[in-house]
């Protein structure tokens, strides 16, 4: 959890898309350990961080933007 908006977050460097998913906020990035510092720096109060490998489909979905693949 973070107070940082997914507005905000899809400005920083690498991060490829932002989204927020119930009580959460689904990062995409190219370069996700620097995202994470940078998370660290700017939020004091993160808690509950979970970093994993995207499922194929969502990278390239999140890459082109093409909703089209998942019809």
């Amino acid at each position: 959890m973070t107070r940082l908006e997914p507005d905000y977050l899809r400005t920083l460097p690498s991060v490829i898309s932002s989204q927020r998913d119930r009580d959460a906020i689904v990062i995409y990035a190219e370069r996700p350990e620097e995202v994470v510092r940078r998370l660290l720096l700017e939020d004091e109060s993160l808690r509950d961080l979970e970093v994993s490998a995207a499922p194929l489909e969502d990278a390239f979905l999140a890459l082109t933007g093409n909703s089209a693949a998942r019809d």
